[in-house]
């Protein structure tokens, strides 16, 4: 596996730009399973970048413009689900102890239409 294959799977519009990077950096296609585990530490070593007064390299930069922007679609597309979800958590915490159920109802309401979403239900 490498990382144009990796980057191509998951959606990314410029692998063959990215992967040369990617490889010269060290960062193994297999101990990623997801674009933000990645983003994650690609924004780690361009924090270090920056710190030392480097710019970041255009690839890196433009790799995390667009899981931004995979980013944003996710939370779009995921309002309803995650806005149960967080309200229901608040509502446990805050709630006392015999209206508790009052808040997980609609976290298990926002799970269900996560899945539901997402083909798993």
């Amino acid at each position: 596996m490498n990382w144009v294959d990796v980057l191509t799977a998951w959606g990314y519009p410029y692998p063959e730009r990215l992967a040369p990077t990617l490889e010269e950096l060290g960062f193994d296609p297999e101990s990623y399973t997801s674009p933000f585990q990645l983003g994650r530490d690609l924004r780690k070593y361009t924090s270090k970048l920056q710190t030392l007064g480097f710019d970041i390299p255009p690839d890196i930069k433009e790799f995390l413009e667009w899981l931004l922007e995979q980013f944003k679609k996710f939370i779009q597309d995921n309002i309803a689900p995650l806005s149960l979800m967080v309200g229901g958590g608040i509502a446990t915490i805050v709630l006392p102890k015999k209206f508790k159920l009052v808040g997980v109802i609609p976290v298990i309401g926002g799970v269900y239409l996560m899945l539901r979403n997402y083909g798993v239900i």
